[in-house]
């Protein structure tokens, strides 16, 4: 005895209880199945038996299937008001029970095998059990008598994980799993369906027998899967229905003493919707099991295998259903992403063939010859069948497209809606009624442009999608009765599709595309951008160091004024010729007058009162007073702090005519150059 569902794949299912939602108590029919309570129809399938008991320590059942006589020998109201222990036996429940409270035990589905003493002796069944608001609900159906398994369970399992893994595509990872079902399951057709963003339909892969009708690439609305019955996919991993002309077996009671129905939300007996029923029968289907595709608790498709005469698939191969869809879930969502990757790399390989293009010198002439020689790759990277290019002044047009009067128009207005240089929509007619007139041509459209005033740009156009869809079958095999007959059906469906995505085109998904476009069509134009901003950078550069420098020769000026202003007071100094004078060799922060090497100051004339005078050789060195000294030292560290000796060479005699620097006239101080 164990629990075959202690798995970690469960927690992609959402255990909760349907109870939300805008459901009627009405008679239903085909203008409000959508609003029929399908997790509360108070009836089960007739393959098994289910018992409803307290969730508490008396475990009294409360609620049982009709047909409980036939499956465990006993009738309905014998079985009402007895503990659970006395059907199943006590050490089943303790089974229950410790199942139950292990951590995260309401995550998951339970099951169990188990052998309950009937009248006749004791009877092997499979047992699923989960807990439906305060009540425990056990479902009990008997193995099949060819229960043995048709291939090894490990072989099976070893050989799905292993083709499945040798597949590269999200649509070859389908067409091998859909093969792989339908050789194990042996239904007579398996087909692998995903939704859209809107949940309308459409069969992607197919695995069938030669008698069968294709449905490959068959689409259909939402309202075929209402949303109440998606919800319910998301709950039970494996769906099935053994047969489709089965009498559903009545819940009693139908209320719960609190006065609400037998919530079945997580049943796998449930009966399923009559309708489903009518539309089962009217495609020719015998028997269905649907396993559910979910990843990060979202269902984004099914496997629906259909059989043309009834089939009971039995518990132990719907448990490896179980693991393989979960498993066969997370392949597809890798293999979506490896194809995502595919796309991207052919996407900019298709990008930077047309950035050569619009990047190439010449004229609009030119570019257009060179368009129309790689019209596949213009039209291949947004998928469209036509696309008009507005480049230096000139439109040019290339596959199916408006007319050149129509896109001026719808540029002008698309410009105005465009946010960081792009826009595009798949309802076109819907936002810009205009584009009613040529559902044919441009029923969605990608606008992108390429110069930041948008006079330079590119549009793509899709037309609309019913023109671009095919039903795989014969159409004329899908009869369609009148009167009544046949209310629903296969084609009937497709023709309520088309209703659907009247002036619509295929979705588009460009946002990678735009952005991989615009940035290999722009990379030349930025490039250049990027040339004269590192110019302009070096220009400004350039320019303050030039502003910098007059200013340094500006302060030289200045401070020429001040050295003139020193040279005419009373008590100047005058310099010999040919010298330089003490200042200009004094250290920075230094008072005292260097004399460079020689043995005697070079300033000789006039002194102060208390000055004397010296005279050792031929020339004779004053004795500064020290008024004299203290301008000189001011003056001499000035002009040292300013770098005299650049300004010497910028002010020295060129020819007969002095220069003249920062409007002040030029002398002739230093003769060092």
């Amino acid at each position: 005895m164990t629990d075959d569902y202690d798995n970690g794949f469960e927690n992609e299912l959402n255990r909760s209880l349907l109870t939300e939602g805008d459901f009627t108590d009405e008679p239903i029919d085909l203008t409000n199945c959508e609003k029929e309570p399908i997790h509360i129809p108070g009836m089960i399938q007739p393959h098994g038996a289910l018992l409803a008991a307290t969730n508490d320590d008396a475990r009294t059942i409360l609620h049982c299937s009709r047909n409980v006589d036939v499956l465990l020998g006993a009738s309905a109201e014998t079985l009402l008001g007895q503990p659970l222990s006395a059907v199943i036996g006590a050490q089943a429940l303790a089974f229950i029970e410790e199942s139950l409270v292990r951590p995260a035990a309401g995550d998951k589905q339970h099951s169990l095998e188990m052998t309950i003493d009937l009248p006749g002796g004791p009877a092997e069944f499979f047992a699923i059990f989960h807990v439906s608001d305060d009540m425990l609900v056990v479902e009990l159906e008997r193995p099949a008598d060819d229960d043995a398994p048709a291939v090894n369970d490990f072989e099976w399992v070893q050989a799905f994980f292993t083709r499945i893994k040798r597949t590269h595509s999200r649509a070859g990872a389908s067409q091998v799993a859909a093969e792989l079902v339908k050789d194990i399951l042996g239904y007579d057709r398996v087909m692998v369906y995903e939704f859209d963003a809107d949940w309308n339909g459409k069969v992607i892969a197919e695995a069938k027998n030669s008698t069968m009708e294709s449905f490959l690439g068959h689409h259909y609305p939402a309202s075929d899967i209402p949303k109440q019955a998606r919800a319910l996919y998301v709950r039970n991993w494996v769906r099935t229905i053994v047969d489709m002309d089965y009498e559903p077996v009545p819940v009693v009671p139908t209320l719960q003493p609190s006065g609400k129905p037998l919530n079945l939300s997580l049943s796998v007996l449930r009966s399923v919707s009559p309708i489903h029923i009518e539309y089962m029968k009217n495609m020719g289907v015998g028997a269905t099991m649907t396993i559910s595709l979910i990843h990060g608790g979202e269902l984004w498709g099914m496997i629906a295998c259909h059989h043309e005469s009834p089939k009971y698939v039995p518990h132990r191969q719907r448990n490896l259903c179980n693991f393989l869809g979960s498993f066969f879930s997370s392949e597809l969502h890798q293999r979506q992403k490896l194809d995502d990757y595919q796309d991207e790399l052919h996407l900019k390989s298709l990008a930077q063939r047309l950035a050569r293009i619009f990047g190439a010198p010449g004229t609009p002439e030119q570019l257009k010859d060179k368009l129309a020689a790689d019209e596949d790759a213009l039209l291949s990277v947004m998928n469209a069948s036509g696309a008009a290019v507005q480049y230096k002044g000139r439109l040019l047009l290339f596959g199916s497209t408006p007319t050149a009067a129509e896109i001026v128009k719808l540029s002008v207005w698309l410009s105005q809606q465009a946010e960081d240089y792009a826009y595009h929509t798949n309802r076109l007619s819907s936002v810009y009624p205009q584009a009613a007139e040529y559902p044919d041509k441009a029923a969605g459209v990608i606008f992108l442009s390429l110069s930041s005033d948008y006079r330079d740009h590119i549009l793509w156009f899709r037309p609309e999608v019913v023109q671009t869809v095919t039903w795989a079958g014969d159409p004329a095999k899908a009869v369609v009765r009148v009167g009544e007959g046949y209310r629903i059906s296969p084609r009937k469906s497709f023709e309520a599709w088309q209703e659907v995505v009247t002036n619509t085109s295929l979705p588009l998904g460009v946002e990678g595309a735009s952005y991989a476009v615009r940035s290999e069509v722009d990379r030349p134009q930025a490039d250049r951008r990027r040339s004269e901003t590192r110019r302009g950078k070096v220009d400004l550069v350039r320019a303050h160091a030039e502003r910098k420098r007059v200013a340094v020769f500006a302060a030289h000026g200045i401070l020429g004024r001040r050295l003139r202003h020193v040279d005419r007071r009373p008590n100047r100094v005058r310099q010999p010729r040919g010298r330089p004078p003490a200042a200009c060799l004094r250290s920075v922060g230094s008072d005292r007058p260097r004399t460079r090497g020689l043995d005697r100051p070079v300033f000789r004339g006039r002194t102060g009162s208390h000055a004397g005078t010296h005279r050792s050789g031929r020339d004779a060195a004053p004795v500064l007073s020290t008024a004299d000294e203290g301008r000189l030292g001011r003056a001499g560290r000035a002009r040292n702090d300013a770098r005299p000796c650049v300004l010497r060479r910028q002010t020295v005699d060129h020819g007969d005519r002095p220069r003249s620097f920062g409007g002040m006239p030029a002398r002739k101080i230093c003769s060092r150059k």
